[in-house]
């Protein structure tokens, strides 16, 4: 068994790649375990972008650390190099007719309660301004629109990348392709991990393996839900100038059925536009 290290962190993506980063960060002496090579396409990581916004419709408690999160990732992009998050604006839209969406009712309505109380600065849009201020959109007309300046979106697997590597920089062990079986608790509060390499024992455990979280923590799999989205591409038609980053938002737009749709500028260049759909339950 390997000596005791402070943390063990199993799950190397989005969340466990930030908790490695910072732990090290703070002179912990952590290991980060992982059962392929992040950044990779088997999670909920993988892909070109991700879209960040300050005012969450989801709810205010995760508002501060959506604002801390805006200050890491310049300290990270100052550190590595490296852009990782880009601004374009956000345009959250909603019919008056809607129902459930995004986990929540009144998504457009959260959002704009959110913004007034953290003083995030926006603007609210009815459909006809919605109309000129975003002719690359067709609205039906009975649409409302939540404009958030300071939203846009990141590079989930750059951001992981940088994460990983400043974490080794400040000390921090990786094994990849090392997949972790079981953990279990000893008498002393420390934790041991076995995987199919080998045994590591630590003080403190993180897990954030994602889906796996049902085999990793079987009691409480009734918890958790995973979620298929499903990516589509649009070619651009008209003016391909009007889709590009700096004059298309990010956006999101919550449908009546419940469903909804949000996709970004075109990212990699003129020619493409992307989308993603998402049903909700």
């Amino acid at each position: 068994m390997q000596n005791l290290k402070d943390v063990i962190v199993i799950g190397l993506g989005a969340t466990g790649s930030a908790a490695l980063y910072q732990l090290a960060k703070k002179g912990a002496d952590v290991l980060g375990i992982d059962q392929f090579e992040p950044p990779h396409v088997f999670g909920s990581s993988h892909g070109d972008t991700r879209i960040t916004r300050q005012a969450i419709g989801e709810g205010d408690q995760y508002v501060p650390l959506v604002l801390r999160s805006y200050e890491i990732w310049k300290e990270l992009e100052k550190n590595s190099g490296t852009n990782l998050l880009t601004i374009t604006g956000g345009l959250v839209v909603e019919p008056e007719e809607s129902k459930i969406s995004h986990g929540a009712y009144h998504f457009l309505q959260n959002t704009i309660d959110v913004a007034k109380r953290f003083n995030i600065a926006h603007e609210i849009l009815d459909a006809q301004q919605l109309q000129e201020r975003f002719p690359q959109f067709v609205f039906r007309g009975d649409e409302k629109g939540y404009y958030e300046g300071s939203a846009g979106f990141l590079h989930p697997e750059k951001c992981i990348e940088v994460q990983l590597e400043l974490a080794r920089k400040n000390g921090a062990e990786t094994r990849y392709n090392e997949k972790a079986l079981s953990f279990k608790t000893l008498t002393d509060g420390s934790v041991v991990v076995l995987t199919d390499k080998g045994e590591y024992a630590a003080k403190k455990l993180v897990v954030s393996v994602g889906p796996w979280i049902a085999a990793m923590l079987p009691e409480f799999a009734h918890l958790f839900k995973v979620y298929r989205q499903v990516l589509f591409w649009f070619d651009i038609k008209g003016a391909a100038e009007a889709y590009a980053v700096g004059n298309l938002p990010v956006f999101m737009f919550q449908l009546q059925d419940g469903n909804e749709i949000y996709g970004f500028p075109a990212v990699d260049g003129p020619r493409r536009d992307k989308s993603r759909i998402r049903r909700t339950a």
